[in-house]
């Protein structure tokens, strides 16, 4: 043994605890190996016995090392098992705590590894305070994870800005914090799909706020929002910079703006790229709205993990389809209507816009006239609005009108028959008219009782 104690500097028994876990760490005491006695290392290091317990304890905590009785203390630490559970107290053994003892499956020994390597890169930085815009490391795996394995490339910055958004208002507020939820995360991505390119990083960053505080908790908090908060920031943003956000870049050429084919569709003409290229995204546009084949993928993947119903969607795209093909601009009615479907922002709105549960109807046939509704508005918007594109319009509008379709589209209750109804519709009928019998039989008692008292 060679332990060295400075009593002039830090605790001495955090000196020692240090200098034994580099051993263990390093192989010095193997797995097993049993420690020097606490008098030993006191006599060695010119310190108390009771020094030389703290340091054991906090090794015990740490699960380096277990105190066996009579026996003293032994190593538990492997370094291919990471954190090794101390085996000492046999409450574990007990019914009580075998009810609440979690399951054995979950990986402790990847847990234990992870917590020492942060412990062990980091050491007291850990304690430090993060940056305003949240951890640096936190944000850096986030944007890697969603390139690599979403495939999504992001800027760092949109993401925190929209969390951070919804932190602060919490705090202001003294509102419950809810950014655990994840839905500014969600905000956030879906209103960068709605802007080019070509936007500066301040406009995804402002429009993410006022989608988080606006749109979502002056409304009540997720859930309770009225209007789906990335169309409504796209919205609003679109009304405050509407320059910034209608500059699209042409394909294949930097820092060059471009018409999108909406804007043709407008003159009326079709537009200049081919059906194919609409399809496959290959025309200018906002980046999620481009490419409808990417766009149809990912809604058939929500439909098939039963995340989104596809009465919506399809109501939404079956009624542009129909109302396009009747009412077409050109001679060419069927390239017309498959313009209309591919371009602008229909497949983004139609399959990740419109399907927001909050903002939408819950009852089936509700869904169906949701669809219908904002399918018919976008139209109506494109033909003879001032603006070549309807859909975050039309959605907002049918919003509103959510509360009154699913009023207006009840449920069917199971098990109840017809026969059922009818008893439940004449009771209630006669409930209503004894409660009027009774509030006129009040009112004639009064008035007997006025006339008795003249």
């Amino acid at each position: 043994m060679k332990y060295k104690v400075n009593k002039n500097t830090h605790p001495v028994y955090l000196q020692i605890y240090k200098q034994i876990k580099e051993d263990i760490i390093n192989g010095y005491y193997p797995y097993n190996t049993k420690l020097p006695s606490k008098r030993l290392l006191a006599d060695e290091t010119d310190t108390s016995t009771v020094t030389i317990e703290h340091a054991y304890a906090l090794l015990c905590d740490e699960g380096y090392v277990e105190s066996r009785e009579r026996s003293g203390f032994f190593v538990i630490f492997r370094k291919t098992d990471g954190f090794s559970l101390s085996t000492e107290n046999d409450f574990r053994n007990t019914e009580n705590n075998r009810q609440h003892h979690i399951n054995p499956e979950f990986p402790f020994s990847v847990l234990a590894k992870t917590m020492r390597a942060v412990i062990s890169d980091l050491g007291e930085d850990i304690l430090e305070k993060s940056e305003n815009k949240g951890c640096t490391q936190l944000r850096f795996a986030i944007k890697h994870y969603l390139a690599k394995n979403r495939g999504i490339s992001v800027d760092t910055e949109q993401i925190i800005i929209g969390s951070g958004a919804e932190y602060l208002y919490s705090l202001i507020s003294k509102r419950r914090n809810t950014i655990i939820d994840g839905s500014a995360l969600v905000t956030g991505m879906l209103f960068a799909m709605t802007l080019p390119s070509t936007v500066p990083y301040w406009i995804p960053a402002v429009g993410s706020a006022l989608a988080i505080i606006v749109a979502k908790l002056m409304c009540g908090g997720l859930g309770q929002n009225i209007f789906n908060p990335a169309l409504f920031s796209r919205a609003l943003m679109l009304m405050l910079f509407p320059a910034a956000l209608t500059r699209y870049p042409a394909i294949g050429v930097d820092a060059v703006s471009s018409s999108t084919p909406l804007h043709h569709m407008v003159m009326p003409a079709l537009p200049e790229e081919s059906i194919l290229d609409m399809f496959l995204g290959n025309c200018p546009g906002s980046i999620g709205e481009i490419s409808a084949l990417a766009l149809l993928i990912g809604g058939a993947y929500l439909v098939y993990r039963k995340v989104i119903s596809l009465r919506i969607p399809a109501s939404y795209i079956l009624t542009v389809a129909v109302l396009t093909l009747i009412f077409h601009k050109t001679d060419a009615p069927i390239e017309w209507m498959l313009y209309s479907l591919f371009s602008g922002g229909l497949m983004l709105g139609a399959i990740f816009m419109a399907t927001d549960y909050a903002t939408s109807p819950v009852t089936p046939n509700g869904q169906l006239i949701f669809g219908v509704g904002c399918g018919l508005l976008t139209v109506l918007i494109r033909y003879f609005g001032g603006y070549p594109e309807g859909v975050s319009y039309a959605i907002l509008i049918m919003n509103l009108l959510t509360w009154a379709i699913d009023k207006a589209t009840p449920q069917t209750q199971f098990g109840i028959s017809k026969a059922d109804k009818k008893v439940a519709e004449a009771e209630r009928k006669a409930a209503k008219a004894a409660e009027k019998a009774e509030k006129l039989q009040k009112q004639v008692e009064k008035l007997h009782a006025e006339g008795g008292h003249k």
